[in-house]
């Protein structure tokens, strides 16, 4: 009966209100109890049947199904019977490496840190290993340690690296495995990722490094270009950032109305693209990825962007009149000649403003 008064509740909301937040409400539906039995069900099929039970909705992104074993093919077998829609769907998720998180519209299943690093489409025994590392508990827990010790390889260059682990992991305290497990990670600059039931330990930028070579797809037009980052740094997992005074160095056009279409590439691939048509550099670091300033211009004539200032504007009108083109126009992008004739327009100028303020000056001060 609860179930069927959040689902007409929530429905009613969303039908009157489609911009509401619907956050509260949500929350509320997870907290009620839920019956659903599936057998060999393929798992968008139990996610439909969730949301007509409960009202819903739940969204399970593309590249989150192609981190499955068997993609969108992936089936689930579940009895939920006398618990909580909340606890129902940890459970099932954790066995597949994923979580949810609540939406203002819904639900959205999204891959565990763990799964999301590792970069392919996950086997069995990762997905095993992941939900270990999920339902253990590392604190006063030797046994558990000792497990993790046999499963855990290390690329890193720190000697004693497992004492360094075991030490960072004790100060964590409580948690299950795979939180511990991150934080202590990270305090030692490190990452880890599962890998044919095992678990590996790498160096933060290292991994970074091998996020990169996940595939994504984007197909964004005339969109924000920190939009079009934001998107490639969702789906490979990653930070992906503009690193100081790049923002205002690029053309309107540039920073305002950027494209990208790319399908079925790696993210490293995709921030070439993005390199190459905003004149960019990019590095990775323990942080992600940053985009910078080029140290110079290839080609006679060209210098460092800092020394290199805009001097100019030029507009194309579109021919509807519909909208106009603006171009911005570098120092170093017109010739030596020009830029003397610049000059001396702009030292004109400055005389005609200068001798106009002068006289303005001269008026304000006759009045009073």
């Amino acid at each position: 009966m609860y179930v069927v008064s959040g689902l007409l509740w929530l429905s009613a909301v969303a039908a009157t209100a489609a911009q509401t937040d619907l956050q509260p409400l949500i929350e509320q539906v997870l907290d009620e109890p839920i019956e659903l039995t599936v057998e060999n069900a393929p798992l968008a099929d139990f996610f439909s049947q969730v949301s007509d039970k409960t009202g819903v909705s739940i969204l399970m992104p593309d590249e989150a199904y192609g981190l499955l074993p068997y993609g969108r093919a992936t089936q689930v077998t579940a009895t939920l019977g006398n618990v909580t829609l909340r606890e129902g769907l940890r459970q099932i998720l954790a066995r597949l490496g994923m979580v949810y998180v609540v939406t203002p519209t819904g639900l959205e299943v999204v891959p565990t840190p763990g799964l999301h690093r590792l970069g392919r489409r996950a086997s069995w025994p990762d997905l095993d290993t992941l939900q270990w590392l999920n339902v253990t508990q590392f604190v006063d827990q030797e046994e558990s340690l000792a497990i993790l010790r046999k499963q855990v390889q290390f690329h890193v260059t720190e000697a004693e690296p497992w004492d360094l682990l075991v030490g960072e992991i004790r100060k964590v305290g409580a948690g299950s495995g795979a939180e511990v497990l991150e934080v202590a990670c990270e305090a030692l600059g490190w990452s880890w990722y599962v890998w044919d039931g095992g678990i590996v330990v790498v160096s933060l930028k290292e991994q970074m490094k091998r996020q990169l070579d996940t595939m994504i797809s984007v197909r964004l037009t005339n969109r924000p270009l920190t939009e079009i980052l934001r998107n490639v740094g969702r789906q490979a997992g990653i930070l992906i950032r503009l690193g100081p005074g790049v923002s205002d160095a690029l053309p309107v056009q540039t920073r305002r109305n950027f494209s990208l279409l790319a399908d079925n590439v790696s993210a490293v691939e995709a921030l070439e693209e993005i390199a190459g048509l905003t004149g960019l550099t990019y590095r990775v670091d323990a942080e992600g990825v940053v985009f910078e300033l080029p140290s110079g211009f290839m080609g006679e004539g060209r210098t460092t962007r800092s020394n290199d200032p805009f001097v100019g504007k030029i507009c194309v009108p579109d021919p509807t009149g519909t909208f106009q083109i603006e171009l911005v126009v570098r120092e170093s992008d017109l010739s030596p000649e020009v830029n003397e004739l610049r000059k001396l327009v702009l030292k004109d100028a400055d005389e005609i403003i200068r001798k106009a303020l002068m006289d303005h000056m001269a008026k304000q001060e006759s009045r009073q």
